[in-house]
């Protein structure tokens, strides 16, 4: 099982660094050419998205924006939109590691040599780059190896197996405590081993949450007790 995840990530990892690679290629010959480099990003908008059918899910449209690098409305987001590719190839995914969204922020954030410029002022900035390169790149944030914080937790009658690089770990969602298994942003890694539940029971809150787990409510039901 975890050579077989391990294949599996290895390949995800090769396919998001030939997409840094390609579209860095593509600017690099564009300077070569002596034209004006571009980042051909989908428009996010209501205007811009369906409903497929097919995969059940909404998804992006064919509608795109150029953004320029001699551009001066576009110049401080297409730099920190490369920053943060920079980040995910070389830090993250060649060596196979995660990183929270406020840990990009620190790490690319710093003053450009010769000016009294930052290269990002707000984690807002970085976040909003963050999206740019999912969308270049038609991936999402946890293809690129980073994470939000941890939200949600979980109990109930369900063993989960769960890939940390070579090492799987198995974990029973009955026997967590008081607390519940937290749900890690990254889910991608796990699989489900064995569910025994007829239902899914989502309390908004997380005192709610907790009472049910207390009174002991998704064994008496059984239940997959969760919170958001």
């Amino acid at each position: 099982m975890a050579g077989d995840t391990k294949a599996v990530r290895d390949k995800k990892n090769d396919e998001i660094s030939k997409k840094i690679v390609e579209l860095s290629g593509k600017l690099t010959n564009e300077i070569d050419k002596k034209e004006n480099p571009f980042i051909e990003i989908p428009i996010r908008g209501s205007g811009n998205v369906f409903f497929d059918a097919k995969s059940k899910k909404i998804v992006l449209g064919d509608k795109v924006a150029h953004r320029y690098f001699f551009n001066v409305a576009h110049a401080r987001r297409f730099m920190q939109t490369m920053l943060v590719a920079s980040y995910v190839k070389k830090d993250l995914v060649e060596n196979d590691l995660t990183a929270t969204l406020r840990d990009l922020y620190y790490a690319k954030k710093h003053t450009i040599k010769g000016t009294k410029e930052d290269t990002i002022d707000e984690q807002k900035e970085s976040d909003l780059a963050i999206v740019d390169l999912e969308v270049a790149l038609d991936s999402f944030r946890e293809r690129l190896h980073l994470r939000a914080e941890p939200k949600g937790r979980m109990a109930g009658e369900v063993v989960i197996r769960d890939s940390v690089r070579d090492k799987v770990d198995t974990i029973d969602l009955s026997r967590m405590g008081s607390g519940g298994w937290a749900v890690p942003s990254i889910v991608e890694q796990i699989d489900f081993k064995s569910v025994d539940v007829e239902y899914v029971l989502v309390a908004e809150k997380n005192a709610i949450f907790d009472r049910l787990n207390e009174d002991g409510y998704w064994k008496k039901q059984k239940c997959l007790l969760m919170t958001t």
